[in-house]
């Protein structure tokens, strides 16, 4: 069974803003429910298996050989496509452009 709490509820409660908790109804990803005096209510549950409680502690990574970052995936968010990224674009304008050849005139004796 669904628990409806208001979108300061479960702000308190979780680790999420009101802001957020209506963009991600908008997109659909999440259940709203709206009540005739204009006040939404979401659904706890869902939102529980989305956002980390704030009493929840982060996991410490056991492994130190692999504590990098691959990427970051953002749902209902359109990103542009760039073949190059900025720092090689000014890396290969830089190299497109050659200094131009070195002319030497010779003076002929006469």
């Amino acid at each position: 069974m669904a628990t409806w709490r208001t979108a300061g509820e479960i702000a308190a409660q979780y680790l999420v803003t009101e802001a957020r908790l209506a963009a991600f109804a908008q997109r659909g990803n999440l259940p709203r429910f709206r009540l005739d005096d204009g006040l939404c209510l979401f659904d706890e549950d869902v939102v529980s298996r989305l956002f980390s409680a704030r009493s929840a502690t982060k996991p410490v990574a056991t492994s130190t050989t692999s504590v990098a970052v691959l990427g970051e995936t953002r749902l209902g968010t359109a990103e542009k496509a760039s073949a190059m990224g900025v720092r090689s674009v000014r890396k290969r304008s830089v190299r497109r452009t050659p200094a131009p050849p070195a002319v030497v005139l010779k003076r002929v004796a006469g």
